[in-house]
């Protein structure tokens, strides 16, 4: 059946057509480069793929190995023993050879060619040439049998030669890249698989349309303009080298849904990043119907796979923005095209858990698991196979009385399960299946999953709900859940497991949703939880035991929970602190499951997913007047606001002698700004009066904070901790650090941190703390901070003095430490300056403080006293570059540079442009600044322009 609709891609008509069945006949031959730059890992990886598709299939295909010269050789031959690397590389050697393969065998034929290098000869030479004209040739005269050649480039190889390797056949094949050994590998199982599975097509249209395609599945599917295409017109395919035609009528698709849309869109090879963004504003609108479960997971996985490739070539068009169109990023470019073709294959081998219709009788579709499950099975070997027959005797059907040795030996789709009695909440379990499943208990009944198939299809609602009786009268069961037993066993379980969690969450075989293997993993939990204790019997201690370890499994394997909840990232998360990654909803039971099962509970997790949960629970219940939350916020702080202080001139300053002790001030200032470090040059109070943040209150955080939930009570019982334990451990700080912020931001600002939490929110409320003090900004002053700044003998005493002394990160006291620490290089003045270019200090904000001004997202510039030649032979070329990079990648702003108004002079030890002199007073303003008052050491922070790197200062 042939059928098509009129896209709005270029005016393009979209088609389809259903092919007949047909085994595939060609020959599969492998050129694999072994020149010595091959050898090690990228060798091995290759050599590995090879054996295990051999062990799967025990089929043998001819192998040509290559360097100067060629090694015939089989996959078996591989398997046995890996192909040894070294020499040098002649093309000429492989593209001969393959030309003589087609010769002899006159048959259809699909070589996939791999190299990591170049032709020692070059890629004109005139043996080379030859050699790939003959190759061309006879592929041309072999129109009725396919050749098609696959390349796979790794590592600095030339595109456009590869590109003519992929077209020498009379079908075009299919470019990949590449740049480590893993992808080589990777790669190269991707195009055996694709060389197994795909046919080539032969269609004709009408008279004149003739297309020769390519499918890995049973259906081809083309974009085309040709004025051919209309509704009416005979449609003839052919699959060659079968001359059989066989043919049908073009009809219109109607109505056109998202899943034929979807489709149209994963044939489009974007040339432009315009096309680019296009395609994702298409999959942003498209919208699929209910016309069915199994259509509706065919759009998702097709939006998904399409949105992961528009997004690879958005990271490659940007890469060749600020690195210029190397010839890696080329590579990369045009061996994206080709990834599309892929599809059918992933479809059919790879994405293994579909949706099925409710009306669907088969529980899973044969021709996508079948073959995957035969291949696991063959690939058991001798030491599995006695692990499986030790546990044997342990695990046996109730009913079937087939042991684990036999449902692993004579079946390739059966598994052993426990029996459990479950409800259902229908109004939950397809929408949110994570809290639509609830257990009610657990049986000692070991069932394969076959039997229970087979009594659930023979049950009829006419005899009530439906249950099944155990291994004793007394035990009833509704439901199954895979045990692991042992590596081969879950394999098989993880396979199928569109089929086992469809049955067990909606009850027919509508198969995979990444929520349901959360509601799986509360339902394992609760199964687990019941039945310790001294009553649990032998036989369920083992099943438990084996309960734990699927739960493992899926907490570590599982693509749906990683995707919805990643454990690993998460608890690191929590852990830290990081209020910047904490907006989520995800559920903290469920992260708390899931470190218990994983082993990973511990009391600091306790805790860490406590302050989550007061942030939540304060964010949600904080939805009264903003001026309620800010009179708590104030309480919190403050207390009744009594303490009060009032910003003096200091009487004694520092001198620059005091070494260990003075430093220390200033370190322990950038950690805790509410700490007073020792002043290094006099201090004048403007006369504003601020309340000063005071301890926390214990009793009134505990007060406003939401009580310990009742998950983590029984988590607490579990790990063996009293009940208080939360409440006798966690700091009075922290859990006002959580209050405050929760009450204060709907989402937290980037840059501030639980150690400058406070001190945001304190200049957000009364307003910027350094208002209240100005320096005496003589020159003997200014290059005393300058002086301390480049010769202080570590970064977070830097970063202290940076924070005391230029809040805003353009003061002069900058720019003459910049200056002294290019006069005086050194390792420490690099990492200084490397500290002001990123902003951090290790994983520490250096400047994470600012309310408004928000300086993490401004990226310093230096003044124009400063060279940028002089930064950068200072810092380096290729780090200077890496750090541009990464400001431009992360979208950084920069503020606007002031021209100096004269040549830059120096003035009485200062740097200072021609005119620009210090009052002496901190009363005092800089003459020679712009008629605002902005100059670059007080630059207006009202207007931001995008960063695009230190070359240009921004004038």
């Amino acid at each position: 059946m042939a059928r098509h609709f009129k896209t709005d891609l270029e005016e393009q008509e979209y088609v389809e057509i259903d092919l007949p069945p047909q085994e595939r006949t060609a020959n599969l031959l492998f050129c694999i480069d072994k020149s010595g730059s091959m050898s090690g890992s990228p060798i091995q990886s290759v050599c590995q793929v090879i054996r295990a598709k051999f062990q799967q299939s025990a089929k043998r295909f001819d192998v040509i190995a290559y360097d100067t010269t060629i090694t015939r050789m089989t996959t078996g031959d591989v398997a046995q023993k890996d192909i040894v690397a070294g020499g040098g590389t002649d093309f000429v050697q492989p593209i001969t050879a393959i030309t003589k393969f087609i010769k002899d065998t006159m048959q259809s034929t699909t070589a996939i060619f791999m190299t990591d290098g170049q032709d020692s000869n070059g890629a004109g030479s005139r043996a080379l040439t030859a050699a790939m004209s003959e190759l061309k040739l006879i592929a041309g005269a072999m129109k009725a049998r396919p050749v098609t050649i696959h390349v796979i480039g790794f590592g600095d190889v030339d595109r456009d030669f590869l590109n003519k390797i992929r077209l020498l056949g009379n079908r075009p094949g299919v470019l990949v890249y590449a740049s480590e050994s893993r992808e080589l590998g990777a790669n190269f199982d991707r195009l055996f698989e694709l060389a197994e599975s795909e046919r080539c097509v032969s269609v004709r249209i009408g008279s004149r349309a003739t297309f020769e395609l390519t499918s890995a599945d049973n259906t081809v599917r083309f974009l085309t303009s040709d004025p051919a295409i209309v509704e009416g017109a005979a449609v003839v395919v052919r699959l060659p080298p079968d001359t059989a035609e066989h043919t049908s009528v073009l009809s219109a698709i109607d109505p056109v849904r998202a899943v034929h849309r979807a489709r149209a869109l994963d044939l489009i090879l974007p040339e432009t990043e315009d096309v680019v963004k296009d395609i994702i504003e298409r999959l942003n609108r498209l919208q699929p119907e209910s016309s069915g479960d199994a259509e509706r997971a065919e759009v998702e996985r097709t939006v998904d796979a399409i949105r992961d490739r528009m997004m690879r070539h958005i990271n490659l068009f940007t890469r060749i923005r600020l690195e210029g169109a190397t010839p890696a990023l080329k590579m990369m470019t045009e061996a994206l095209k080709h990834d599309a073709r892929f599809g059918g294959t992933q479809r059919d081998t790879l994405d293994l858990r579909m949706y099925k219709n409710a009306s669907d009788t088969a529980f899973f579709m044969r021709n996508d698991t079948d073959k995957v499950l035969r291949d696991l099975q063959k690939a058991i070997d001798a030491p599995a196979w006695a692990d499986i027959k030790r546990l044997a005797d342990d695990w046996v059907c109730y009913a079937s009385k087939d042991d684990f040795g036999s449902v692993m030996r004579t079946f390739h789709d059966n598994y052993l399960c426990v029996g459990v009695m479950v409800e259902w909440d229908d109004a939950l379990v397809v929408s949110q299946p994570a809290r639509g499943l609830k257990l009610v208990r657990i049986t000692d009944t070991v069932v394969s999953f076959a039997h229970f198939v087979r009594a659930a299809a023979a049950h009829t609602d006419s005899n009530g709900p439906f249950e099944m009786v155990g291994q004793t009268p007394n035990e009833r069961f509704n439901a199954v859940v895979p045990l692991f037993l042992n590596e081969q066993h879950m394999k098989r379980v993880r396979i199928l497991e569109g089929v086992w969690l469809g049955t067990l969450f909606t009850r027919n075989a509508l198969g995979y949703h990444k929520e349901q293997e959360v509601g799986l993993l509360r339902l394992l939990y609760d199964a687990i939880r019941v039945s310790q204790g001294s009553t649990a019997t032998t036989r369920r201690c083992q099943i438990v035991k084996e309960l734990e370890a699927l739960c493992r499994f899926l907490v570590k394997e599982s693509e749906g929970f990683r995707a919805a909840y990643g454990l690993p990232r998460t608890r690191d998360t929590l852990l830290s602190g990081d209020l910047q990654c904490r907006s989520d909803s995800r559920d903290l039971e469920v992260h708390m499951m899931a470190a218990s099962l994983s082993g990973a509970a511990s009391p600091d997790y306790l805790l860490a997913v406590y302050y989550e949960h007061v942030r939540r629970e304060t964010r949600q219940g904080s939805r009264k007047t903003s001026a309620d939350n800010e009179t708590l916020v104030r309480r919190l702080m403050y207390g009744n606001g009594e303490q009060k202080i009032t910003k003096q001139v200091s009487p004694e300053v520092a001198g620059l002698n005091e070494g260990d002790y003075l430093e220390k001030s200033y370190e322990a200032y950038f950690y805790d700004e509410r700490r007073t470090p020792i002043p290094l040059i006099p201090e004048t109070s403007t006369g504003i009066v601020r309340r000063v943040i005071i301890d926390a209150d214990r009793s009134l955080v505990l007060q406003h904070a939401p009580p310990v939930p009742e998950f983590l009570k029984v988590m607490l019982r579990h790990l063996g901790l009293d009940e208080d334990f939360i409440e006798s451990t966690l700091s009075s700080e922290r859990l006002r650090i959580e209050l405050v912020a929760a009450l204060t931001y709907d989402m937290v600002p980037h840059g501030v941190s639980l150690t400058t939490v406070l001190a945001a929110v304190d200049e957000r409320l009364q307003g910027d703390p350094n208002a209240a003090v100005r320096f005496d900004l003589s020159e003997e002053h200014v290059m005393r901070v300058a002086r301390k700044l480049a010769d202080c003998v570590s970064l977070a005493c830097f970063a202290g003095l940076l924070r005391k002394y230029c809040p805003r990160r353009c003061e002069h006291f900058l720019t003459e430490a910049v200056r002294l620490i290019l006069d005086n290089p050194s390792q420490l003045g690099r990492e200084k300056l490397e500290a002001l270019l990123t902003n951090r200090v290790g994983f520490d904000v250096l400047y994470a403080n600012q309310a408004q001004a928000a300086l993490d997202d401004i990226s310093w510039v230096p003044p124009p006293e400063i060279s940028i030649g002089e930064l950068r032979s200072f810092v380096g070329d290729q780090r200077l570059a890496e750090i541009e990079r990464a400001n431009v990648v992360a979208g950084k702003v920069r503020l606007r540079r002031y021209r100096p108004a004269g040549k830059i002079t120096y003035v009485g030890g200062l740097h200072l442009p021609n005119g620009v002199t210090f009052t002496g007073h901190s009363t005092g303003r800089p003459v020679g600044l712009n008629r605002s008052g902005h100059g670059n050491a007080n630059p207006y922070f009202g207007t931001t322009f995008p960063f695009t790197g230190y070359s240009f200062h921004g004038y």
